[in-house]
């Protein structure tokens, strides 16, 4: 049990600095501070709230694998495979000139 707990520890310590998040982090941030500039207190209140959200994310799959998800951790691999051939449409699509457009809610900004 103590090798698990290391290993999801871990785990979540290199979560942190994938790729992905760390290239996208600056952007997100952006978007939360405006561009009135950051100011000491909002530059704490986002990154904190990115903290406990991020957390969170982490907290609530942790426990849903727990409790019984691994049920269906055997169709994991085919859905993998299903996106990855999705994502090759796409690419195919986008390549020969057909622009694809997804359809997402807007960021509302609350106001000041």
């Amino acid at each position: 049990m103590t090798a698990l707990l290391a290993a999801a520890f871990a785990a979540g310590m290199v979560a942190t600095v994938n790729p992905c998040g760390f290239a996208m982090l600056p952007a997100y941030l952006g978007l939360f501070i405006g561009d009135k500039g950051p100011s000491r207190g909002s530059a704490l209140i986002v990154g904190g709230a990115v903290s406990i959200g991020f957390v969170a994310v982490f907290v609530v799959a942790g426990l849903l694998v727990a409790t019984g998800v691994r049920a269906v951790i055997g169709w994991i691999p085919w859905l993998a495979a299903v996106v990855g051939v999705g994502l090759i449409v796409v690419g195919v699509a986008e390549l020969s000139g057909l622009h694809v457009f997804v359809r997402l809610p807007g960021v509302r900004r609350l106001p000041r």
